[in-house]
């Protein structure tokens, strides 16, 4: 995904919708552009991982998961 910013509400949506894909390649721009004033990136991160996700490869919040479960 690399939907300029508008990743956390997309993340936010999967989750609650319970819609896991197997695989999620993300570029985490509110981070990476210093727009993430209320660290929502590293609380939908945690979040993932809470439900589920392995993160596969960290290239400087260019962030891959393995849905686990």
């Amino acid at each position: 995904m690399d939907i300029e910013g508008a990743e956390i509400i997309v993340l936010q949506d999967m989750l609650v919708n319970e819609i896991y894909p197997r695989y999620l390649c993300i570029e985490f721009d509110l981070f990476l552009k210093r727009k993430d004033k209320n660290n929502e990136t590293e609380k939908i991160i945690e979040l993932l991982c809470n439900k589920g996700y392995k993160v596969v490869i960290n290239d400087n919040y260019n962030i891959t998961f393995e849905y686990t479960k």
